[in-house]
């Protein structure tokens, strides 16, 4: 089984369009991940934190792991990346939630986060998805899903 873990400022939604083979389930970001048999996280932005989470307490429940532009809580930030942090929030607090996610697509690219996930995690690849910013299953879904699939069914998880 496969779980998908949306953004922070979208829903389930996020992920039509964006097919993979087998079972998928769409995670509500409100409620905790709660399965019974060892499944692959798909995780986007605060969702891959949340995925990123679940897999360390749980590591027996977790079979593989894609995080697309997941955050780290322990990451050495720049002012430029609190600026963004306290703009989007901002927005979000004023309920404008789609200047908030142009917000994320316009500011978002591939940054330092994702070189050390690559470095940290095992087994781990980095790659780009050329056209796309921080949230690629919206922004490019069939390239991404494409990406996804290759990755699981290189790990023999699909």
């Amino acid at each position: 089984m496969i779980v998908l873990v949306h953004s922070g400022i979208t829903g389930p939604e996020m992920w039509d369009g964006f097919e993979l083979p087998g079972e998928v389930l769409r995670q509500r970001l409100s409620e905790p991940i709660s399965v019974d048999a060892p499944v692959a996280l798909v995780g986007a932005s605060y969702g891959g934190l949340v995925c990123l989470d679940f897999a360390a307490r749980h590591p027996e429940r977790v079979t593989g792991l894609v995080l697309l532009d997941a955050p780290l809580p322990d990451h050495d930030w720049s002012d430029e990346m609190r600026e963004y942090a306290d703009e989007e929030e901002r927005l979000i607090e004023a309920g404008d939630l789609d200047a908030a996610t142009e917000l994320n697509i316009a500011y978002w690219a591939p940054k330092a986060v994702a070189d050390r996930l690559a470095r940290e995690l095992p087994d781990a690849e980095r790659a780009l998805i050329p056209g796309a910013a921080h949230l690629p299953s919206l922004e490019r879904p069939e390239a991404t899903a494409a990406l996804v699939e290759a990755f699981l069914k290189a790990k023999s998880l699909i």
